[in-house]
């Protein structure tokens, strides 16, 4: 088993069409981290949903700052963008979605200067039996 306690991070413009960055080390960090090909999968699609809402509530300029935290059986992953919204809707696909693949899923925001937010968001998935 691999060790945990791993942490890999990155940042970009909040641009749809950088969403396969975010969505491959998703996916490379879950098979290091030796996740079953459908839990990989699951990872994938769950962070894709994600960094799409969170890039759908950004400002204009706004950099969008996805981290993945391995942990004993399973990982986190923390996303934020600044934003002029409040939490995203829960009763939409991309929730639904996220949350059935996930164990977990979580929105917080954080009020910023002149009006603005910072709109993060969590999820986690525990690591299946293979």
């Amino acid at each position: 088993m691999i060790a945990s306690g791993r942490r890999v991070r990155v940042e970009f413009d909040a641009d749809l069409a950088l969403l396969p960055v975010v969505r491959a080390m998703a996916a490379n960090v879950a098979m290091v981290e030796d996740f079953t090909i459908d839990d990989i999968s699951d990872v994938r699609l769950a962070v894709d949903e994600m960094c799409s809402t969170l890039i759908t509530h950004a400002v204009l300029g706004s950099t969008l700052d996805c981290q993945i935290d391995t942990r004993p059986g399973g990982l986190a992953v923390r996303a934020s963008v600044d934003s002029r919204s409040s939490h995203p809707s829960r009763d939409t696909m991309s929730w639904e979605i996220m949350s059935v693949l996930a164990d977990s899923v979580t929105s917080e925001v954080h009020e910023g200067p002149a009006g603005t937010a910072r709109l993060t968001m969590c999820l986690t998935k525990r690591r299946g039996e293979g």
